[in-house]
């Protein structure tokens, strides 16, 4: 991006910036799509782009790219968090209090028990 696509950019809406920075990006579609602002950052982990909100739906049975505000709601963003971090636990690691980053072991058995519970 030049300087002079930022300064255009600036002056726009956050729809509008949206829907140009995550265009045809992870799922997206292009700009006129509307995906980048539908599938925006959201819920605890700031989950983004259409193919996230497909994944994430699909593990917890829920419609997010069809109605991607769901994960912006605290039941449905929790689930979808959880998902995520249990589809990405073989890397998340996990911050102790001596300031050494370790390897997170049994985050998908942990996010998966929390679903449950979250889905009665």
């Amino acid at each position: 991006m030049t300087l002079a696509d930022a300064e255009r950019l600036a002056s726009k809406t956050p729809q509008e910036i949206a829907n140009h920075v995550y265009a045809n990006r992870l799922g997206n579609g292009g700009p006129q799509s509307g995906d980048g602002w539908a599938y925006r950052g959201s819920g605890y982990l700031q989950l983004t782009s259409k193919s996230n909100y497909k994944a994430r739906g699909a593990e917890i049975g829920r419609p997010l790219v069809a109605e991607p505000d769901l994960v912006r709601r605290p039941r449905d963003g929790l689930l979808s968090a959880l998902a995520y971090w249990g589809a990405s636990s073989s890397t998340a690691k996990i911050y102790s209090n001596d300031g050494v980053f370790r390897p997170a072991s049994g985050l998908s058995a942990q996010s998966g028990r929390l679903m449950a519970i979250l889905a009665c």
